[in-house]
């Protein structure tokens, strides 16, 4: 596992989201950007990823991925939720254990370790 695997984003983007949730706060773009707080990743694959959560139905308020190759994106980040099927996924999950253990093991310093 490395810090850009495609788990490992996923846990913070949702992590992220559900901390957000909990204090009743709307997420800050800067968090969630391809090349933002949490993770600093290609564009395409940051696309990838959103459009997965998206339609897997673990996040909610994005819509029209598609228009400008994402950048449309970027202003709806602000009002991305993680929905209750995405926090099941990150706190149900086997495999999102594990992603919790390599991130409290190697990222200890990470700014994700303000979520989790």
């Amino acid at each position: 596992m490395a810090k850009d695997d495609y788990h490992v984003i996923v846990y913070k983007i949702l992590a992220y989201l559900y901390s957000c949730l909990k204090k009743g706060e709307n997420p800050e773009k800067e968090y969630l950007l391809c090349d933002g707080a949490l993770f600093n990743i290609h564009h395409d694959y940051w696309l990838y990823i959103i459009e997965n959560l998206a339609s897997a139905e673990y996040i909610k308020g994005i819509t029209d991925i598609e228009v400008g190759n994402g950048y449309y994106i970027k202003d709806q980040l602000s009002a991305c939720q993680i929905t209750p099927k995405g926090i099941h996924y990150l706190k149900g999950d086997e495999y999102m254990g594990k992603v919790l253990e390599y991130i409290k093991e190697n990222m200890a310093t990470d700014l994700i370790a303000n979520f989790i």
